[in-house]
């Protein structure tokens, strides 16, 4: 069998590093970049450019986690251990109780004295999951529990007589007969759980191999045991317990540490973390293990290593204390995951005390931090920035040249050079004291290769060409009009430069020293639609085609005839928008036209009367935004876009995009005009602030995992229930009494990897018609108010991607009959108006009379009296699902309410209406400062303040956590930023408990025609957005002067 590992022995010292530095050490943001271009054009591998087309993307930049913390419900901030159970829930053990998430919200359990089904003790030192899918805990003073789902309580095994060795448990492994084994300082037990017996273990000589510190069971059943005294094995067949010696390239049997850690894979390779040496390897079937060498992280080998998981096959991480995480794989490499300051999604901290790999492949971290995640089967996106000065870096434009290098345009910061000839990283670095022979201090717009190894750079400041293979400058003036005009775009064709500037295009022959100018001005004349160009490209019939900000233009170089065409936003078949970002030729020469408003035209032909047909492709096609400032054809049927808010594939032949946010590794956002190229390698970067997005197009594959769905909650009218035994498979079900009249059953698909887009669907047959969808804010079955008798409610999720799984679940449903809807209550009814007719003929019609007015009298009563009792009980019921507990604000499900029922008014043409959105500026540090009583008092002060100065039409609640939602009815732009800025001065001259005084940021939006509520309630973000980074306790809107403000953020002039 081909070992896993291959290292070399005995350790290798390293060697010094160079004291030389290239031109691009002036910053190490700019370091960072051209660093990670080297390694994306494989510059400095020994083995070949194979070897760093496969390998380069994992030193590109830091590994991307997303982060779980108490905001997010966790107990405490410090997890010890974490695991999956078989249901598919993830379960935290920390150092103040155990947390059960669902992708959704945490339920937590703690100690209770007085019941005896609560968890034995909060320190939680592991969690595991036994071969029954049974959670098990073990706690650092109260022996160890088993949770019964079921009864929803924990079964206990204390330490003492007929119990376990010692209180303290730190280890758990599953036996191969539905067993347990459990270790801790006092010694190894088994708890057989058929029989409730527990049997001792112990080590003969005892000291520290008693002092159990990790378990793990192999595919032979063999019992692996990490202990002070370093590594053993217990045979299944005999059960002896022995020794493994371990080797590090020192003398024979001088080998000595604590095994911390232990795992298995299906190799049958045992992997071990120690308290000194690092980690280890015991190969399957080897009589001894051996350190492992991972030359390339530094203090790898004297590394406290507590936990350690298989994320893919063959590579492995590492968790250890202080130094983040060490990935190795199967050719002896290695690297630190390790925590960056200035990047918020790095790890969250180095202290890292455990790892898991879920069902779905997310990796998942303890730390002292709480819990991160990363998905490993993230290929497709990378990201290329650093936390040290790179947010103030800007890419807006790349190059690849005939040398194979690639040019990457920093903002004002100039240009790197990245050679692919031995590592050498060369730069062009802005100099105003040299205008004519370096780059100015000012923005680099565009790129194009002048000749082999040269390029044409496009300035705010003019025109700019290199010499000596990059390494010199020299500024280009033009020979008529406007020396040095911006040169945001340049087209090469020929000896010729058409350079898109803020005068419109000019035609420049640098040989001839000729330039022609194409302003704006009639179409007859041979002008363009606007001056302000943003892109030009060319088709395979030589036309040039050109992007401005006010149309777009058809050239034909020959004879200087000009076309324009403008936006027809209400043409199926025109131009979406006029304002045109980017423009791209497919692979069926059909030319793409990203819009600022209308998405993407797609020039499909001409009519018969010669106008142009277009067809679109926008929100409901898939594209994540409609402003799309950047295209790039890859090849193989795709043109990938960025937007201001993500990125997508089209399918040039559905026309269909599939969007990619974060959860496929996504970070930066937005993107900026222009800014994209198509490496040799087949690779598409987009720039941004603060780095660049690399797209691997040929690692992009669907999520295909198919998620369990499970059923989070139940109620029946007010009351809990257990959930697990209400399932139609072999359970009791549910029934609803006829004083509840109503219950709630809440259902969680569990793929993690982006909880808030999985899809859900219910169906009670017998009541709905057919199957009844929801999105993740919606994912309660809720009914009320039911006929008498039996249903079955179908339950169903989908994964992040929309696609249904297969695990559906069912809940057989019985609503039971109030007393006067019963067989026996009607029957005496009938009986007893059969002894008023056998009565007699005389008085019949007198007693029927009475009879017939006493009953309608007692059943108006009831009727009345049960009618005002549930009136009571719906109210309070309403009431509760649309208030938000701490604040009294109505919670976001209202919020979603009032903005449908606006926008409906709006669409039937009722009235405008706006949304104001704050956040609590610096949130964060009241918690950390004062703690969490103290920021809900802040919460709850602020609630008071909206509800005060707010009017009666108004909804104002709370949006989450520390963020807070006024939907304004018949407020227009104007009057939602005066009502904003008079909440914002309440809020900053009010004076809070503890805190004192506080601020808040506010973001204002209104309702635009056609537009849906979601880019409603994006605009408010990206409007809080701005008051964030414009300095806080301020109202930001996208008023008169958002448009402008807007374009800033994917357009650079």
């Amino acid at each position: 069998m081909r070992p896993v590992w291959s290292f070399s022995q005995p350790r290798r010292r390293r060697r010094p590093a160079a004291s030389g530095r290239s031109p691009a050490a002036a910053s190490p943001a700019l370091r960072s970049l051209a660093a990670a271009a080297a390694i994306l054009l494989g510059v400095g591998n020994p083995a070949g450019a194979a070897g760093a087309a496969q390998n380069r993307w994992e030193a590109l930049g830091p590994t991307m986690f997303e982060h779980l913390t108490p905001d997010r419900g966790l107990p405490h901030p410090v997890v010890m251990s974490l695991a999956q159970d078989g249901d598919g829930f993830l379960w935290f053990g920390t150092q103040r109780g155990l947390a059960r998430w669902d992708g959704y919200a945490m339920r937590n359990f703690f100690f209770d004295k007085d019941d005896p089904g609560s968890l034995p003790g909060d320190f939680i030192q592991t969690v595991h999951v036994d071969g029954r899918g049974r959670l098990w805990v073990g706690t650092s003073t109260a022996g160890a529990a088993m949770y019964d789902k079921v009864h929803e309580r924990f079964v206990r095994y204390p330490a003492g007589p007929g119990g376990l060795s010692g209180v303290s448990v730190s280890a758990i492994a599953s036996d191969d007969k539905g067993g347990v084994w459990v270790g801790g300082p006092a010694g190894l037990d088994h708890i057989d759980t058929a029989r409730g017996v527990v049997t001792r273990h112990p080590r003969e000589g005892g000291g520290r191999a008693n002092q159990i510190r990790a378990l793990a069971l192999d595919r032979n059943g063999d019992l692996w045991i990490g202990s002070n005294a370093g590594l053993a094995r217990r045979d299944a067949a005999g059960g002896r317990i022995a020794p493994v010696a371990v080797v590090d390239g020192a003398a024979a049997g001088a080998w000595s540490d604590a095994v911390l850690a232990l795992a298995t894979n299906t190799l049958g390779q045992v992997v071990f973390g120690t308290l000194r040496s690092g980690v280890g390897l015991v190969e399957a079937g080897a009589a001894e293990g051996r350190i492992l060498a991972l030359d390339q992280v530094k203090d790898a080998n004297s590394t406290m290593v507590l936990s350690l998981a298989e994320v893919v096959p063959g590579r492995w991480w590492a968790a250890t204390y202080g130094g983040g995480v060490i990935e190795f794989d199967d050719t002896g490499r290695g690297r630190r995951i390790a925590h960056r300051v200035a990047m918020p999604t790095s790890l969250a901290n180095d202290r890292v005390a455990a790892l898991w790999r879920d069902s779905s492949g997310l990796v998942w971290v303890a730390n002292e931090r709480g819990v991160d995640t990363h998905n490993p089967r993230n290929r497709a996106i990378e990201t290329v920035f650093d936390g040290e000065g790179l947010l103030e870096v800007s890419v807006l434009a790349f190059m690849n040249d005939a040398a194979g290098r690639l040019w990457v345009a920093l903002g004002d910061q100039g240009i790197d050079l990245i050679h692919p000839d031995g590592g050498r990283v060369a730069a062009l670095r802005p100099d105003p004291a040299r205008p004519d022979s370096a780059l100015p201090k000012r923005l680099v717009l565009s790129m194009a290769e002048a000749e082999p190894g040269e390029a044409w750079i496009g300035t705010q400041l003019g025109l700019y060409r290199t010499s000596a293979q990059g390494r010199k400058v020299a500024r280009v003036p033009m020979p008529q009009g406007e020396p040095h005009p911006r040169v945001g775009t340049i087209l090469r064709r020929g000896g010729e430069l058409w350079l898109g500037t803020g005068g419109g295009v000019l035609r420049f022959d640098p040989r001839a020293r000729t330039v022609r100018a194409y302003p704006a001005g009639p179409a007859a004349a041979g002008g363009l639609s606007d001056n302000r160009v943003t892109a030009v490209v060319a088709d395979a019939g030589g036309a040039l085609w050109i992007g401005t900000q006010n149309g777009l233009n058809r050239l034909d170089p020959a004879t200087g005839a000009v076309e324009h065409i403008m936006g027809a936003p209400g043409n199926p078949s025109g131009l979406a928008d006029s304002t045109v970002y980017s423009l791209a030729i497919d692979a069926r020469g059909r030319l793409w036209v990203g819009t600022n408003t209308g998405g993407i035209s797609v020039l499909e032909g001409r009519a018969a009367d010669g106008a142009p047909v277009f067809r679109r492709v926008g929100l409901a096609d898939g594209l994540p935004n409609p402003s799309v400032v950047a295209m790039q054809p890859d090849g193989a049927g795709r043109v990938w876009v960025s937007t201001i808010s993500g990125i997508a594939a089209v399918d040039i032949a559905t026309l269909r995009a599939r969007a990619y946010g974060r959860a496929e590794g996504l970070v930066f956002q937005p993107y900026f005009v222009g800014a994209a190229t198509r490496t040799p390698q087949a690779d598409i970067l987009f720039g941004t602030s603060g780095g660049y997005t690399i797209v691997h197009p040929g690692q992009a594959e669907k999520w295909g995992y198919q998620p369990p769905l499970v059923v989070s909650a139940a109620r029946v009218g007010a009351r809990a229930l257990p959930a697990a035994p209400l399932l139609a498979s072999g359970g009791a079900g549910l029934t609803v009494p006829a004083e509840a009249r109503s219950f709630e059953v809440e259902v969680a698909a569990l793929d993690y990897s982006a909880s808030p887009r999985n899809r859900y669907a219910f169906w009670l047959e017998g009541y709905d018609k057919g199957w009844v969808e929801a999105d993740a804010s919606r994912r309660v079955a809720s009914y009320s108010n039911m006929k008498p008798g039996g249903y079955l409610l179908r339950m169903r999720g989908s994964n992040r991607d929309g696609v249904w799984s297969p695990h559906e679940l069912s809940m057989r449903i019985t609503v039971e009959p109030a007393w006067h809807q019963t067989w026996w209550c009607r029957a005496l009814l009938a009986l007893g108006l059969l002894g008023a007719l056998a009565a007699g003929h005389r008085w019949r019609l007198r007693k029927i009379q009475a009879l017939a007015s006493a009953r309608a009298e007692f059943l108006e009563t009831m009727v009345r009296d049960r009618t005002a009792e549930l009136d009571e009980k719906n109210k309070q019921l309403e009431t509760l699902s649309y208030t938000d507990r701490l604040t009294g604000l109505y919670n976001r499900l209202r919020l979603d309410q009032a903005l449908d029922t606006e926008y409906s008014r709006g669409l039937r043409g009722n009235g405008v209406f706006s949304v104001v959105l704050l956040d609590v500026d610096h949130f964060k540090s009241i918690n950390d400062t004062h703690g969490h009583q103290a920021g809900d008092q802040v919460l709850v002060a602020i609630a008071e303040l909206l509800r005060e100065g707010s009017r009666d039409i108004d909804v104002v609640g709370r949006w989450g956590g520390e963020e807070f939602l006024v939907v304004c009815a018949d407020t227009d732009a104007a009057q939602a930023v005066t009502f904003a800025e008079r909440l914002r001065a309440a809020i900053a001259g009010y004076h809070f408990p503890v805190v004192r005084h506080k601020t808040c940021s506010f973001g204002v939006a209104t309702m635009r025609a056609g537009e849906p509520v979601n880019a409603l309630l994006g605009r408010a973000d990206a409007a809080l957005y701005r008051a964030k980074h414009r300095g806080r306790n301020r109202v930001e809107s996208d008023g008169p002067d958002t448009e402008a403000a807007r374009r800033d953020t994917v357009e650079v002039d």
